[in-house]
């Protein structure tokens, strides 16, 4: 299944002049005065309550997608460190991603990998 939104016309019909530069001060400039956020975030809830008693919003469509592979079966083996079971092919030197203090993150910019202390775009 795909699930379209138009966001152009769900902000022309649903969102008022005020909830945009409510966006517009809180989202998009980062203003963090906090009564200001939390008009934002009353406004923007009532908002959100009202868009999914709409019937019209969201735009549904079958969609045919090849069938998926299977993904392959790996060995657990357990980190020295914390002990906990993982797939054999994210230990290093023994120790799982989280003890190597690598992960995925997502941050403002979407998926990003996070290790050496800092974060790395994705491949």
């Amino acid at each position: 299944m795909r699930v379209y939104v138009d966001f152009d016309e769900v902000t022309r019909r649903y969102f008022d002049g005020k909830a945009m530069e409510l966006f517009e001060r809180v989202i998009v400039r980062r203003e963090e005065e906090e009564e200001l956020m939390e008009e934002f975030r009353r406004m923007w809830e009532e908002i959100g309550w009202k868009l999914l008693e709409a019937d019209d919003v969201f735009r549904v469509h079958e969609v045919e997608v090849p069938r998926l592979e299977k993904a392959p079966i790996f060995e657990s083996v357990r980190c020295e460190r914390c002990g906990e079971l993982v797939m054999g092919t994210r230990v290093k030197n023994g120790l799982c991603p989280s003890c190597r203090g690598e992960f995925n993150a997502v941050i403002g910019r979407g998926i990003v990998r996070f290790s050496n202390g800092r974060y790395e775009e994705m491949e």
